[in-house]
């Protein structure tokens, strides 16, 4: 971002992230291993019917976030200083579905979607409020 091309005045960085990542993972990895065949250490844990054949409904959980974080780095400090963090991210529609041969993953758990686009406009809002342009 820079008000003359030749001088360049900050820098925007960002990247996509998902927090809480390690609160699920050994979850979902025996999700899927029940899923796949119905059973979870050597016993049926379905009794009304096969687990791999049916729909499961997966609530997100609040613990676990997807987020884009960002960072603006002021160019006429040397070394280059970081000024402002901050995220950009989305609230997850409610109501998801695991159909029958479909894995979960632990974005799936996640409360919130990444959003760069959400990230680079509240990283340009401060930009302009701070140089009030």
């Amino acid at each position: 971002m820079c008000l003359d091309v030749k001088d360049p005045n900050y820098i925007i960085l960002w990247s996509d992230g998902l927090s809480g990542a390690e609160l699920v993972k050994a979850s979902i990895d025996s999700f899927n291993v029940t899923r796949s065949t119905g059973e979870y250490a050597a016993t049926t844990i379905d009794p009304h019917g096969s687990l791999s054949a049916r729909t499961l409904h997966i609530r997100p959980n609040s613990m676990v976030r997807a987020k884009t974080d960002y960072l603006v780095l002021d160019t006429s400090k040397t070394p280059y200083t970081v000024v402002r963090q901050g995220q950009g991210y989305q609230d997850v529609p409610q109501g998801g579905a695991n159909r029958p041969g479909q894995k979960a993953n632990t974005e799936d758990l996640a409360s919130t979607i990444a959003d760069p686009v959400a990230a680079l406009e509240n990283a340009l809002k401060w930009i302009k409020k701070e140089k009030k342009l």
